[in-house]
């Protein structure tokens, strides 16, 4: 007689033997994150042994359901490294890795001292996956394909290492959330003498207003902050081409998980600092997105939503905590380089510097970019 149990787990055990012998065959050299197999075989090694433990529940169908939600906990571990560690580490191109160790070395350049090693995938997207399991250690940084030859995307990998600080310390979260609170809080308060029925609406408004503020959209507008104080000019106009590139209406509020365009760009215009905004580069950029995003047309939701009040609340919060609360973390508060500068001698570049110099190329002389990328990306440090 046949049951589902049994046939199950032994599914499960021969996937562990499985994954235990991918893991063994990953490129080890000395530019292949090392540490993250390690990582991975040893917590493959603890699911096993945790199958071990518990398979006499797993093939016993008297268990019943109990039995099912142990085995289930154990295929939930074990998705998490076929799905989102695996794919990452099994076939590493050239391009990942020169890009995990250009990222390494701006990881510690930006004091995130916590992560050990880092994997890049060019899975199509930028993102991060910022936990394993519990620990920060070791992200996974997912990029576009040919990520190094687009020059305004280039800041996004500062956003997604911010991802990294923002979950690493709970005071950002605390302290963006307060003034939260504190904004709406004195917007009720303004409420004028006003008939029952009306000051009912105004407050359900607010209401709503307040809570469209997730915490996953106050992390996306934390890493974007955290992405305009470690590189300055280049991610103001990354996120300008962000919000114009997709032509994706810079007020909607309805995209999930994120704040609207127009308010990520705006965080970051207020933290320029007043000799970054007064830069041609970037002056006439945000002209060209004002007109683009025509924010003084946006619904009365938006307003409420994303008023300037708040915004720079945010702005000015997240400004003041960050060099308190890492202070070996540098702001970049230099201009865009001058391209004289740009095309004379140098010698190895950071990403930052990369960022910007690769940025001012393509603005002012994109006759020659190309060539000029294809020796600069060969100094990437």
């Amino acid at each position: 007689m046949y049951s589902y149990q049994p046939l199950k787990a032994d599914e499960v055990k021969f996937v562990l033997v499985g994954l235990h012998e991918r893991l063994d065959a990953c490129p080890r050299g000395n530019r292949d994150p090392v540490l993250m197999l390690d990582c991975l075989k040893e917590r493959v090694e603890d699911i096993a042994l945790l199958f071990e433990t518990e398979e006499p529940a797993f093939r016993d169908p008297d268990f019943g359901l109990d039995g099912l939600n142990r085995l289930g906990v154990i295929m939930t571990f074990l998705a998490l490294i076929e799905e989102e560690y695996l794919p990452a580490v099994a076939h590493v191109t050239p391009e990942e890795r020169t890009l995990r160790l250009v990222f390494m070395g701006a990881v510690k350049r930006l004091g995130l001292d916590w992560i050990k090693d880092l994997v890049v995938h060019s899975s199509g997207s930028l993102a991060i996956f910022p936990k394993f399991f519990t620990v920060l250690d070791i992200p996974v940084v997912h990029v576009q394909a040919n990520f190094l030859d687009k020059c305004l995307c280039l800041p996004g990998a500062f956003h997604e290492f911010g991802h990294s600080v923002f979950l690493k310390f709970i005071e950002f979260y605390n302290a963006m959330r307060a003034e939260l609170v504190a904004h709406f809080v004195a917007l009720r308060r303004a409420i004028g003498p006003v008939a029952e029925e009306q000051k009912k609406r105004l407050l359900e408004n607010l209401d709503k207003a307040q809570a469209y503020w997730t915490d996953s959209r106050l992390a996306e507008l934390f890493c974007d902050l955290f992405a305009q104080y470690v590189a300055g000019c280049a991610n103001m106009i990354s996120m300008i081409d962000l919000s114009m590139g997709t032509g994706q209406q810079a007020c909607d509020t309805d995209v999930p998980s994120y704040p609207p365009d127009a308010a990520r760009v705006k965080v970051c215009e207020y933290a320029l600092t007043p000799e970054q905004a007064a830069s041609s580069e970037v002056k006439q950029l945000l002209a060209d997105w004002e007109q683009y995003a025509e924010v003084d047309r946006a619904d009365s939701f938006y307003r409420d939503v994303c008023s300037e009040k708040l915004l720079r609340r945010f702005t000015n919060v997240i400004l003041d905590l960050l060099p308190k609360i890492m202070p070996q973390t540098p702001r970049n508060v230099s201009l865009m380089p001058d391209i004289e500068a740009v095309l004379g001698p140098y010698g190895s570049l950071t990403l930052e510097e990369a960022t910007q110099r690769a940025i001012t190329v393509l603005m002012k002389r994109p006759d020659i970019y190309d060539s000029w990328w294809r020796e600069a990306r060969t100094r990437l440090a």
